[in-house]
This record gives C-alpha cells, structure tokens and sequence, in this order.
C-alpha cells in the first residue's frame, strides 16, 4: 500500500490518502493450451517466420539448427535461381549481332532491390540479437523468410500461368497460341513489370518479421 497527500480546496490543509496496488494474478492454461503451445514451440518451421519470432526465444537443439542449416543452403539456392540466374543468364538472338544479353533496367533494378532488402533483413537480425542474443534465431529466420518469399513467388508464377491459359484457350481456342500473349508484345511488358513489382512486394513481406525487435 501507499500513501499520497492532497490539498483540501476549503481547508488548504494536507489530507493523506492511500491507494492500493492491485497485482494480476498469472494466465493459467489448461491442458489443451499447454500441449498447444508445446507442440508450437517443437515444430520444425520451414516458411513461417511469424510463427517462429512468435516462439523465437525457446531453446532450439543443435539438432534442429542443423535442419534449418540445409533449409537455409536449400532456400538460397532456389531462391537465386529463381530470382537471378535466369536474368543474368538470358539471351536473345539478334541478326548480324548474335548472342546479346536479354537484361533490361528493370531486371537489374529488381535485382538490386531484392539483394538490399535481405542485406538490410540480416543487418536488423544482428541489431536485435546484440540486444538479446539468441542461440540460432538468425539462421532460422533467414531460412524461414527465404522459403516464404520463395513459395510466395512460385504460386504468383502458377496464378499467372492459370489466367494466361485460360485466356489463351477462351480468345484463340488454338493450343499453339496458348500463351502468345504473356510471351511477346506490350501486354507482354506490361505483365513483366507487373510481376516484378509484386515479387518485391512478396520479398519485402517476406522477410518483415526480420525487423521486428525480440521481446
């Protein structure tokens, strides 16, 4: 209990007056919710980096982090893959010129984005982590986040390739011509950038919880 003093309007005297500290008692959880959260805190997340800063601070076993190792080493690959190899490896045929590189400002520019994004995700991870250290936190997380902007992307790859068939099939009725529009002409460009934009979207949402401070 403690004690504070007042001034009375009529009077002009002190008047003391106490109040009391009234403490919460502790959450208590049934069995269902701690089996719950038990099972949380043991699952192997492999795309979920929202579950894993929610359970971020339980202690992960070396055998774990091994697992999030070769996930980490399966998502960079396929991650560059996707993301860098075909651009920086496509060509096109021109006459009289031969081979030339099929790169445009914006497959650079994408490119440029999508590396700061995950620099500037890791240079947040090794911020917090300085603040509260916790054993393979940033590993999990990079490997987590990589997988979830890489599912992210092939699904949008797999929407588009649905629509762009169907409206092949419903427009030309010729399997041929399926997909002569998202392969050549404006609309071509236009989807091109359209997907480039919502892929940096994807990548940036992706690897969000990578900047959110440890509690």
């Amino acid at each position: 209990m403690t004690y504070s003093s007042t001034i009375n309007d009529e009077t002009f005297t002190d008047e003391a007056t106490s109040t009391e500290q009234v403490s919460t008692p502790p959450i208590k959880l049934n069995k269902h919710e701690n089996s719950y959260l038990l099972k949380q805190r043991n699952t192997f997340w492999f795309a979920n980096p929202q579950m894993l800063y929610i359970f971020g601070t339980t202690p992960k076993s070396n055998f774990y982090l091994l697992g999030q190792t070769l996930l980490l080493l399966i998502a960079i690959s396929a991650f560059f893959f996707t993301n860098f190899y075909a651009v920086f490896t496509y060509t096109e045929t021109v006459v009289g010129l031969g081979d030339i590189s099929g790169q445009t400002w914006l497959d650079r520019f994408t490119a440029f984005i999508t590396i700061f994004i995950i620099f500037r995700a890791n240079k947040h991870l090794k911020t917090n982590l300085k603040l509260k250290p916790i054993k393979g936190y940033q590993l999990t997380m990079l490997s987590n986040s990589m997988m979830r902007a890489l599912i992210n992307q092939l699904k949008l790859l797999l929407l588009i390739f649905i629509i762009s068939a169907a409206y092949g099939l419903l427009e030309y009725q010729e399997i041929s011509q399926v997909f002569s529009e998202i392969l050549d002409g404006s609309f071509a460009d236009n989807l091109g950038a359209s997907c480039y934009l919502i892929g940096l979207i994807i990548t940036y949402r992706a690897f969000r919880f990578c900047k959110k401070e440890l509690v």
